[in-house]
């Protein structure tokens, strides 16, 4: 007789729980990731939605002229109507109705429509407003001018926010500064509620939020800052981290990250701004 030694197959009980282990180990790392992926492409893909929706309906506005809010209404309707979006009767809170059916997360999207109803400004419940993209952006800030403040004030000198950042003295200018002559501005108080006001009837709102305009470093242009909340003085004295969105206009990038909140003042009154050094990435 012959003795014949056999190959022992498949894994030992031991092997087989440091497998699992490791295993273990690696999903404790790697879901989390693929989670955030995931998340990150619902949140683009709703963000390319808004973008569209808002596309179509300034393109159908300036082709057909709407007359009344109720024709920009029902052009609106229109467009979600051919996205099979599902309109929610009853809702006032925006001029333009809100909408379900399109945010692979169920968000709901509410509508605001401009008072001239040329623009639209689309903000998901999910995922925040649709976010404009940089060319845009620098078009609609270009199309700011100051010719009613400049009537109502003779001796008000800028023309537009160009020629304001082009004075040595106007480095940035802030959506809760005070002004040191409330009539200067004629119904608008200051300069940055003028700009608000600009802002939102060029589509971008600002209302709950802050924003901070900065001149680039090459002095042509100048760099947006806008928070998701509206920033106090008590986010400056506890040091707190404000979610934000900078709009790099030079570099034609937009960069979502976190800023922290600094004080300002006029005389003995004080006012906060947005740290726009201070300002991080949210890949960093």
């Amino acid at each position: 007789m012959c003795n014949i030694n056999r190959k022992k197959s498949g894994f030992t009980l031991i092997e087989l729980i440091v497998v699992i282990a490791i295993l273990g180990i690696l999903a404790l790392f790697l879901v989390p990731s693929f989670l955030g992926y995931a998340k990150d492409a619902k949140e683009a893909v709703c963000r390319a939605n808004m973008t569209n929706i808002v596309r179509e309906y300034e393109a159908s506005a300036a082709h057909n002229s709407p007359a009344s809010m109720q024709d920009a209404n029902k052009l609106l309707a229109a467009i979600y109507a051919s996205h099979k979006a599902e309109n929610k009767d009853g809702s006032t809170f925006y001029t333009g109705g809100s909408y379900s059916g399109i945010c692979s997360e169920d968000g709901i999207y509410g509508n605001m429509i401009s008072d001239d109803f040329a623009v639209l400004t689309i903000r998901c419940t999910i995922h925040g407003d649709g976010i404009i993209d940089i060319k845009e952006l620098k078009e609609r800030l270009e199309a700011i001018n100051f010719d009613d403040i400049k009537q109502a004030n003779a001796n008000f000198r800028y023309k537009d926010l160009n020629e304001y950042f082009q004075q040595p003295q106007n480095r940035s200018l802030d959506s809760e500064a005070i002004s040191t002559d409330p009539k200067a501005y004629g119904d608008y108080g200051s300069l940055a509620n003028a700009v608000t006001a600009k802002l939102k009837a060029q589509g971008i709102d600002t209302t709950g939020r802050s924003w901070r305009m900065y001149r680039a470093k090459d002095d042509s242009e100048y760099n947006l800052f806008l928070t998701d909340t509206k920033i106090t003085l008590e986010d400056a004295n506890s040091n707190t981290w404000i979610t934000c969105t900078k709009y790099e206009v030079n570099e034609k990038k937009v960069i979502y990250g976190k800023v922290q909140v600094s004080i300002s003042s006029v005389g003995d009154k004080k006012y906060p701004v947005i740290n726009g050094g201070s300002f991080k990435a949210d890949n960093n």
